[in-house]
């Protein structure tokens, strides 16, 4: 997975990038993997650049009372408790 961001971005070697697209023209899931790659960064980027929305926002209240009660449940259960 890094040398596929590294390609990505231009930082590998001529020998490594040959290797790869010869890697890439025979193996579809890799293919399809890194041309994926910058869709991803360009993602979490936006992701990350709007962090006005914080995670009890986006959530319903009743929603994040049934994950709170089966997070608890869990728990419980962890310890021992019936």
């Amino acid at each position: 997975m890094e040398k596929s961001s590294r390609y990505v971005d231009g930082e590998l070697s001529l020998w490594d990038r040959f290797r790869l697209k010869l890697h890439f023209n025979q193996c579809w899931c890799c293919n399809r993997f890194v041309k994926q790659l910058p869709l991803l960064g360009t993602l979490a980027r936006q992701l990350h650049e709007s962090d006005h929305l914080a995670p009890h926002e986006t959530l319903p209240p009743d929603a994040r009372e049934r994950i709170k009660k089966i997070l608890s449940q869990s728990s419980s259960n962890e310890h021992g408790s019936p």
